[in-house]
Order: structure tokens, then C-alpha cells, then sequence
């Protein structure tokens, strides 16, 4: 139990000081409603902390009672409540809402909380201390009655004294990088009405049974605790209040073993989601007819009978997303009495049939997800009465013929719609005026063309966009920049796209554009400062590359195959967060511009005049690929791309590089698996080196002028796969080719590449 004597001497001394100046009772009161020795527990609990956004700036004064997130007694005038969660500048990413980290208190928690021994709320959430204990003292705070810490950065163990609690009812630990070995401590938690340790590590945790006492719990949230039936082992519970339990992302591979979960009759809200379950559910299940929402998505339910579910009368949400089911889904619907339903999940399944005959009854739902099955036929009108639908997915089916206003003119609600990789055909009026403002649309690989859809100007909230390979035949009309301008991401890849691009794209919001396998002309417009992916791939681009790079943020640059005909600028090196440049397939001269070094800052810089005796000291690059085939690039091999430390892939294949290959490669380059020279003028000795690249599974050094002899075995290229003569014929990406001298032993290896979704065609 937390003493006086565990308080720092200094802050004694503080305490002591204060009640000289301001009276000696305990409760003693200035003029202000505020108790002084609390008064100078929260400023010493304020010196503790750094405050980036001055949010605690009002904390100053006699009436600590009117401080920002301070509330007291209006009987006793002592601190009761402290709130100082971070609910500051939340921002959106991906349609996720988090915490903006930049407002939030660091520092650390001082132990004058203590002093505080009438606080019944606390929440310090969704700030950064920096994965320090959650302090022990928490524990003496015995009038708490709710405590939030989540999304703090605390780390270590979960101190045991929170035991000491009684009066607890809320509890939140989540999403921190702490553990717990034993769980015990919860049971004196006899007030516990909710409890959350989503993202807790309980891997190893023991005395589960302690959680079956809390008979007062009413949530239990143990998403990603890393959990499974044999630890996570309640023979006997006394939850008579317990109406939600989730236990998602966790590792339960035996449903029946969790007979404590389907014998509560009074569960409202269960999620198993991506857990490992197997087969069937239990028979227990049918008989919980008291849920309303149940989420089984993300496991290997193969064995579902239509009639499991069929006496929970009251689910109303249901995800059985990414599972195995096969069937009818015409029978599967019919036997759920879903006309209540207002979330419907089944994407990602086997399941087939079409929509007809129970589409258009489902009159609740906001929520509809059928992705990634195999149903099949029209998309019938009666889906027009779902007029509270907010999100829409029938992406990924066999769905074909057309779908036209009428299907739509209802649904002035939606928010989010998914038709891709259909075979339908959207056919609307070119004046037509959608009753919708949508903000996620993934119309890709359905027809919309030939003429560029109209009906996209009114969608002026539109966050992200997918339009690939919609049978556009074009030019992309002026106002569509201006009405995608707060758009996070912009496909409208494959498609026949004419004209050049405006001048300048620099007043968009925009992340990621995707224009490529178009007919776009012309120059590289000016691009966005928070563009980080750029794909202008297989257009008709010409002239040069821009000239400023300095403010972007770009880390994904692909202009492959284009028209560009000018030497490679030093300014590209101005691209600080760079990971993958493609710029091959053009007609680009001159030498690789050797300016990455000038990204160093003063320090490296003075150091590197000695560079070849101290490159360590220089910061290394974080391009980990870098195409230029196919280009009339020339020079030496570049010696500054020894400080691509992080580099993956290089391809400087089809081009006219002369000098030797390096003997540093392995050394400064451990990280590389593609390395492409083929088809240069090198010459001079095979480096041995190269063969005792650990990584590498494609070598290429075919129609070069080398010599030398090679190794008769490759055992040190462990990632080596096939041996073909020429890779560029075979399209095996993973071969080596060094011209007459073809290795042999490779290990055999399966492999993907997949850089962040760009396909690698060498």
C-alpha cells in the first residue's frame, strides 16, 4: 500500500511548504472552491509532464477546480474527476479514426497523484509515455470507480496493486505494450463492469477462473490478447450481467471447448472474428437467442447448416465473412428470418445463387457485403428499396448485365459502394443526378465508358476512388480535379485516358494516384506535397523529369515506360522518403546523378571528405528499388549506390554502363535478391563476391564483356531457385543468366515478389 513515505522527499518538502503558506487542515480551502495541498499535487503532476499543445496551460491560478480537465466536489471541493485522455485533433486514415499523437502528454506520471485519494475518474489515454510501468500508486486511488490508460504507450507488467480497486467499475488497459502472468488481481475487482485489455499480451497469463467471479461484468474485450482455449481455460462463471464478450484476433481453434460462452443467455454482442475455429459451431449456439449481434468472420467454419442459426429471431448484425461456407445462398438467407437484419456480412466465402427473390425484402439493412463468392446473375431492381443501405459490396462475383438509375435512385444514404470485377454495365443518363454522396467508390473492371461518367461531379466527398479498367475511352474533363481535390487515393489506371494532364496538381489532398496503362501526353504536371504514391507507367509522357522535388513526400515513383527523353535530375535525390523509383523503358541519357549524398546533414557532411575510410558515419539511403532498364543511361557503375543500404532490387539492365563490376557489392549491398546488368558494356572479372550474396535469388550478367571463372557450386546462393539460360525469354523471375557460364546446384525456394503491389517485369 502507497505511504507518504514512498513520495520523494522534495515533493515532501513542497507539501509541507504549501500548507505553511496556505493553512495546515487538510481541507482547508483558499479562496477559491480548490483544496490546496491538491492544488499543488496536480502542478507537480503537470512538472512531470511535457505538454507539446500547451493544453494544460489554464493550469495555473488558486482554483485548480476550474482547470482544464479538472472537476471537483461541489460538497467538499476535492479533485473528483481528471480527464486528460487525448481526444485532440483525432484524424482519419483509412476510414479509421485515430488519436493524433502529436497532442499528446509525455513525460512522466509524478506520484502527488496520490494526494488525490478522492478521485473516482481518471483517464491519461491515447498519450505516449513512452512504454514506462503503469505506476504502482494507481493502486491506492481506492475511490476510482473508472480508470482509462489505453492507447498510452505504457509497457511492462500490469502491476498487481490495481487489485486494490474495489470500487472499480471501468476498466481500460487496452493497446499497450504491457502483460500480465497471472490474472489473479482481477478478482477483487467485485465492482467490474466492463474490462478491457484488447492488445494486452496474456499469452502465458494464469488463474482465469478469478474472471469468472466479477458477476457485476457487463463487457469483457479481449481482442488480441493472444489467447486459446487451453489457457484461456473458466470452468465455472458467474456472469448474470455479462451481455458482451469479444475475443476476437486471438487463437481458439475449438469452439466447444468455450461451453462458458454459449451457456450465458443473456449475451447481446459476440465476436470470435479471425480466430482458428474448425468445422461447425457448437449445437449450444442455436440457443442464444438472446444475441443481436454475432461476428464469426476470418475463420475455417466450413460445416454451417442453414438451420444453425435459425432461432436467434433477434441478431440483427452478422459477419461470417472469410470462412469456408458453401451453399445456396438463396436457402442460407431463407432460413434466418433476416428481414430485421441491419448488417449482413458473407463477402469471401463459396457461396452461390443470386439475389433474386430476397434482395428486395431486406428492407433494414445498412450494411451489405456478398464480396468474393460466386453469385451469379442480374443485379435485380428490387435492390432499390434498400434505402437505409449505408455501404454496398458486391464486388467480386458473377454478377453481369446492366444497372442504371433506377437500381440507385432510392438509396440516399449510401456512403460506400462496391461493384468491382463484375460483368455489369452502369448505364446512366449523362445529366443524371445521383441522390448519394459517396466516399469509397470501387467501380474497377465494370463498364462505365466509353465516355468519362458525368455522374462523378456531384461526388464532391469522395475519399477514395477505383475506376481501373472501366472501358473509358476519354479525356479526363477539367472540373474532375477540382471535385477529387480532398481524395486520398485516385485509380484510374487501365483505361484509354487521352490528352495531357493540367499543368499542376498541386492543390490536391491526394496520397496516391494511379494513372497508368493510359494514353495521357505531355509533361509530369506539378504533383501534390502529400503525394506518396505516383504510377504514371505506360502513358505517352514526354520531355523531362521535374526539376523540383524538394517538398515532396513521395516514397513510390513508377514512370515506366513513357516518352521521357532527358538525363535523370539531380533534384530526384531531393526525394528524402523514396523506397521504390521505376523509370525504365524510356529514353533517358546521361550518368545516374550522384547527389543522394547531399541529403546528409552538416555533420556528415564535414565527415564525408574521409568516406571511403568512414562510410559508417554516413546516413545510409532508403531506396530498397531501383529500376533504370532500358534507358541510354551511361557511365561507370555508381559508387555512390554503396550507401543503398536498404536496397532490394537493382536493375540497370539494356543500358550502355561501362568499367568493371564492383567488388563492394556484397559488402555495402547485403540486402540485395534482384541484382539485373545484363545487356551493358561491363567488363573485366566476375566478382566472386556476388556469389556469396546471401539473399539474392536473380543474377544477371548476360551480354557484357566479363571474364573470369565462376564457382563450379552456388551453394552460398541460398535463395537461388532456377537455372534458365535467358530470363528475359523465359519470364522465371527467378533464374541466373551470367551469359555462356550458367550456375548450378541452386537451392530450391518458393518465392512471391510483390513490391507493394507493382508488378516487377525485368
Amino acid at each position: 500500500m502507497m505511504t507518504i513515505k514512498n513520495v520523494p522527499s522534495a515533493l515532501f518538502f513542497v507539501l509541507l511548504l504549501t500548507r505553511a503558506i496556505f493553512g495546515t487542515c487538510d481541507n482547508e480551502r483558499t479562496n477559491s472552491n480548490c483544496l490546496s495541498s491538491e492544488r499543488v499535487a496536480l502542478l507537480t503532476l503537470k512538472a512531470g509532464f511535457v505538454d507539446p499543445k500547451n493544453h494544460l496551460s489554464s493550469w495555473e491560478g488558486h482554483d485548480c477546480c476550474s482547470w482544464r480537465g479538472v472537476t471537483c466536489s461541489n460538497a467538499t471541493g476535492h479533485v473528483v474527476k481528471l480527464d486528460l485522455g487525448n481526444t485532440y485533433g483525432r484524424i482519419i486514415q483509412d476510414e479509421v479514426w485515430f488519436a493524433d499523437m502529436s497532442y499528446a502528454l509525455h513525460g512522466e506520471i509524478r506520484s502527488s497523484m496520490i494526494f488525490l485519494q478522492n478521485l473516482y475518474y481518471l483517464d491519461l489515454s491515447s498519450n505516449n509515455f513512452s512504454r514506462s510501468k503503469i505506476p504502482e500508486f494507481i493502486g491506492s486511488l481506492k475511490e476510482l470507480r473508472y480508470l482509462s490508460l489505453a492507447h498510452s504507450h505504457f509497457g511492462g507488467r500490469i502491476p498487481p496493486e490495481l487489485h486494490n480497486l474495489s470500487n472499480l467499475q471501468y476498466l481500460d488497459l487496452s493497446w499497450n505494450n504491457i502483460y500480465s502472468k497471472d490474472v489473479s488481481w482481477l478478482a477483487d475487482l467485485s465492482s467490474l463492469k466492463l474490462l478491457d485489455l484488447s492488445g494486452v499480451n496474456l499469452t502465458d497469463s494464469i488463474n482465469w477462473e478469478k474472471l469468472g467471479t466479477l458477476s457485476h461484468l457487463q463487457a469483457l474485450h479481449l481482442f488480441y490478447c493472444g489467447l486459446n482455449e487451453t489457457s484461456f481455460s473458466l470452468s465455472h462463471v458467474n456472469f448474470t450481467e455479462l451481455v458482451t464478450v469479444d475475443l476476437s484476433f486471438n487463437e481458439f481453434s475449438n469452439p466447444v471447448a468455450l461451453n462458458w460462452i454459449w451457456n450465458i443467455t443473456c449475451l447481446k454482442y459476440l465476436s470470435f472474428s479471425a480466430n482458428n475455429f474448425d468445422g461447425r459451431l457448437p449445437n449450444a449456439l442455436r440457443n442464444m437467442n438472446s444475441i443481436e449481434e454475432l461476428y464469426l468472420g476470418g475463420n475455417n467454419l466450413v460445416d454451417m447448416k442453414p438451420n444453425d442459426l435459425k432461432n436467434l429471431t433477434n441478431l440483427k448484425f452478422l459477419d461470417l465473412s472469410e470462412n469456408k461456407l458453401i451453399g445456396d445462398i438463396t436457402e442460407f438467407i431463407e432460413s434466418l428470418s433476416p428481414y430485421r437484419f441491419q448488417s449482413l456480412d458473407l463477402g469471401e466465402n463459396n457461396l452461390y445463387g443470386n439475389l433474386s427473390g430476397w434482395i428486395g425484402r431486406m428492407t433494414s439493412l445498412t450494411t451489405l457485403s456478398l464480396s468474393h463468392n460466386y453469385l451469379s446473375g442480374p443485379i435485380p431492381l428490387s435492390i432499390r428499396t434498400l434505402t437505409r443501405l449505408v455501404e454496398l459490396d458486391l464486388s467480386d462475383n458473377n454478377f453481369h448485365g446492366e444497372i442504371t438509375e433506377n437500381h440507385l435512385s432510392r438509396m440516399s444514404n449510401l456512403k460506400k459502394l462496391h461493384l468491382s470485377f463484375n460483368s455489369v454495365r452502369l448505364i446512366v443518363d449523362a445529366i443524371w443526378l445521383p441522390p448519394f454522396k459517396l466516399s469509397y467508390i470501387d467501380l474497377s473492371s465494370c463498364c462505365l465508358g466509353p465516355k468519362f461518367p458525368e455522374w462523378l461531379k456531384w461526388q464532391t466527398h469522395v475519399r477514395f476512388l477505383y475506376i481501373s479498367n472501366t472501358s473509358i475511352a476519354d479525356e479526363v474533363p477539367v472540373w474532375f480535379w477540382h471535385v477529387f481535390s480532398k481524395s486520398r487515393r485516385l485509380d484510374l489506371s487501365k483505361n484509354d485516358l487521352i490528352g495531357p494532364m493540367p499543368k499542376s496538381l498541386e492543390f490536391m489532398s491526394i496520397t496516391q494516384l494511379d494513372l497508368s496503362e493510359n494514353q495521357f501526353q505531355g509533361l509530369i504536371p506539378k504533383l501534390p506535397k502529400n503525394l506518396y504514391e505516383l504510377d504514371l507507367s505506360r502513358n505517352a509522357l514526354s520531355g523531362f523529369l521535374p526539376s523540383n522535388w524538394k517538398y515532396l513526400f513521395l516514397g513510390s515513383l513508377n514512370l515506366k515506360q513513357n516518352l521521357l527523353n532527358d538525363s535523370i535530375p539531380k533534384s530526384i535525390c531531393q526525394l528524402k522518403h523514396l523506397v521504390f523509383l521505376d523509370l525504365s523503358h524510356n529514353f533517358l541519357v546521361g550518368n545516374i546523378p550522384n547527389c543522394w549524398r547531399s541529403n546528409l546533414n552538416s555533420t556528415e557532411k564535414n565527415y564525408s571528405r574521409w568516406w571511403s575510410s568512414n562510410e559508417s558515419i554516413v546516413k545510409p539511403i532508403a531506396l530498397k528499388s531501383l529500376i533504370l532498364s532500358h534507358n541510354n543511361l551511361s557511365g561507370e557503375f555508381p559508387k555512390h549506390l554503396k550507401y543503398f543500404k536498404s536496397l532490394i532490387i537493382l536493375n540497370l539492365h539494356n543500358n550502355n554502363f561501362v568499367g568493371s563490376v564492383p567488388l563492394w557489392i556484397r559488402k555495402k549491398l547485403p540486402s540485395l535478391r534482384f541484382l539485373l546488368l545484363g545487356s551493358n558494356r561491363f567488363n573485366g572479372t566476375i566478382p566472386n563476391q556476388l556469389f556469396k550474396l546471401e539473399l539474392l535469388q536473380l543474377l544477371d550478367l548476360s551480354n557484357n564483356n566479363l571474364n573470369g571463372t565462376l564457382p563450379r557450386s552456388s551453394r552460398s546462393l541460398q535463395a537461388l531457385t532456377t537455372i534458365r539460360d535467358d530470363i528475359f525469354e523465359s519470364h522465371d523471375p527467378f533464374s541466373i543468366d551470367v551469359g555462356m557460364y550458367p550456375l548450378t546446384d541452386a537451392a530450391p525456394i518458393l518465392i512471391e515478389v510483390d513490391t507493394k503491389g507493382q508488378r516487377l517485369d525485368f
